[in-house]
C-alpha cells in the first residue's frame, strides 16, 4: 500500500514538479515506511519549492525531534521564522519547548520575550518565563514575574500555586504558606 501511494504521488509530481504538497506527501509516506532520512530530504524539497510551506518545516522538525536531534529541529523552526513568518506564536512556543528540553533557558527566554512583545497579556508565556527563571534558580526574578501577574489577575489560582512553589524552592516557607 505504501509503495502504491508513493507511485501515485510521484506520478502526480511528473505533471507538477513544483508542488510542495507532492514532496511533502512523499515525506509522509517515507515516514510511514520508516525511512526518516528520505523523509527529511522530501520535506526539504517541499521547502525549496515553496519556502512558505509551513507543514514541511513542522514535519521536518518533528522528524529531527523523534531522532533526538533537537538542535536540528531548532534550526529548522528558526529558519521558518527567519524566512517566512517571524511572528508565528505556535512556532515560537514549539521553540520554547525545545530550548527547555535542551536546557537552553536563554534561548527559551528570548522566544518568550518576542511572544510577549506581540501579546503582553499572554498568560501562558508569562508563566513559562517565570518557571524558566525558577529552573535557573533565579527565584527573585521568577517571584517578581508571578507577583506582577497575580496583581493584574488576582483570580488566577495557577499563578498562586506556582508562586507558592517558588517560595518553597527559595526556602521562604512563611511566604509559601501565605
Amino acid at each position: 500500500r505504501i509503495a502504491e501511494a508513493e507511485q501515485a504521488v510521484k506520478k502526480g509530481l511528473q505533471y507538477s514538479s513544483d508542488s510542495p504538497i507532492g514532496h511533502y506527501y512523499l515525506g509522509r509516506i517515507s515516514l510511514e515506511a520508516g525511512n526518516t532520512e528520505q523523509a527529511v530530504a522530501y520535506f526539504d524539497r517541499a521547502i525549496t519549492v515553496n519556502p512558505a510551506f509551513e507543514p514541511a518545516y513542522l514535519a521536518q522538525a518533528s522528524v529531527f525531534e523523534s531522532r533526538h536531534e533537537k538542535g536540528n529541529a531548532i534550526a529548522v523552526l528558526k529558519r521558518y521564522l527567519e524566512q517566512v513568518n517571524p511572528r508565528n506564536r505556535d512556532i515560537r512556543q514549539h521553540l520554547v519547548q525545545l530550548y527547555i528540553a535542551t536546557k537552553d533557558y536563554t534561548g527559551g527566554l528570548a522566544e518568550l520575550e518576542t511572544i510577549l512583545q506581540d501579546n503582553p497579556g499572554d498568560l501562558d508565556a508569562q508563566l513559562r518565563m517565570a518557571l524558566i527563571y525558577g529552573e535557573k534558580k533565579e527565584f527573585s526574578k521568577a517571584i517578581s514575574r508571578l507577583t506582577e501577574i497575580l496583581n493584574a489577575k488576582p483570580a488566577e489560582l495557577k499563578v498562586r500555586d506556582y508562586l507558592g512553589y517558588l517560595y518553597e524552592e527559595s526556602k521562604e516557607f512563611q511566604k509559601a504558606i501565605e
